[in-house]
């Protein structure tokens, strides 16, 4: 945050859009090429939350039925060890906002689903933040969401045209 914070101008902005996070139904990215079909978080090769209910070793015992062990190794590897991911929870980065030296200006989340009674277990799937280097006004604040909100209309009438032709 800090690196961005300082690359900006003063009164900059900086958009981000991120997920899905770890704390989510498909936060354990898993996305592997497999002998027996690749294993992708999306394809339902993982219940939502189970990385987050089950251990290592019980995830582990459940994947190698339904694939080699070699692939369950890395499919195990993967979701609790690669560097490339943050393992970060809703908190975390709502955390990481507030210590910064950003204004929010929009904070969304994108939601799915209803998430089960997990420790740290959030439906916070994705976030948009729109933060401002600088202060922020009530006028400006209330002209961006407009903005944000007109060009999220405008999204939803496209698709749903190009979806009736």
């Amino acid at each position: 945050m800090r690196v961005m914070y300082e690359a900006l101008r003063p009164n900059g902005y900086l958009f981000t859009v991120f997920g899905p996070i770890w704390s989510c139904d498909v936060g354990h990215h898993l996305s592997l090429p497999a002998p027996e079909g690749n294993l992708y978080f999306e394809n339902g090769v993982l219940e939502p939350w189970q990385h987050l209910s089950f251990s290592e070793t019980s995830l582990f015992k459940y994947l190698v039925p339904r694939y080699s062990e070699q692939t369950a190794k890395r499919a195990i590897d993967f979701i609790y060890h690669s560097k490339d991911i943050n393992r970060l929870f809703d908190h975390d980065y709502m955390e990481i906002l507030t210590k910064s030296d950003f204004n929010p200006v929009l904070v969304l989340r994108k939601r799915k689903g209803k998430a089960p009674n997990i420790a740290g277990a959030t439906n916070t799937r994705e976030f948009l933040w729109i933060l401002k280097k600088g202060r922020i006004t009530t006028t400006e604040k209330i002209s961006i969401l407009l903005k944000f909100g007109f060009s999220y209309i405008w999204d939803i009438k496209y698709k749903l045209g190009r979806e009736a032709i």
